[in-house]
């Protein structure tokens, strides 16, 4: 259904965007559930937002990522819906988050830096 989740063909429109063509739904980087690798891959940070139903698949692929051997943050953010960064100069709420999100990449940036990679 429509919000606050992703709107009623939402995750249709967004998936065509990463891919075009049909066959391209099933590319690593568009479903990486689908047919993705997840061993040999840098540290990640995963945020799935409470009000997303898209946050299962934030959850199942930091599963995905420990079980692989990945170092990675998963943290979820309560009352977030999908995507708040677009509200964050509307939201203090989601300004927050960004500012914590935005906190976390750096660090892990840094740490990336100084470790010459992952």
């Amino acid at each position: 259904g429509d919000g606050p989740r992703v709107p009623g063909g939402g995750t249709e429109f967004y998936t065509a965007c990463y891919g075009p063509r049909p066959e391209q739904a099933a590319d690593a980087y568009v479903s990486p559930l689908l047919e993705g690798s997840f061993h040999d891959r840098p540290p990640a940070y995963v945020v799935g937002c409470a009000m997303d139903s898209l946050c299962v698949d934030a959850e199942k692929y930091t599963a995905l990522l420990e079980e692989n051997g990945t170092p990675v943050t998963y943290v979820r953010e309560e009352g977030m819906v999908h995507a708040p960064v677009r509200a964050r100069r509307v939201s203090e709420p989601a300004a927050e988050f960004f500012a914590r999100y935005c906190a976390a990449v750096a660090a892990l940036a840094r740490k990336e830096d100084a470790d010459g990679g992952h």
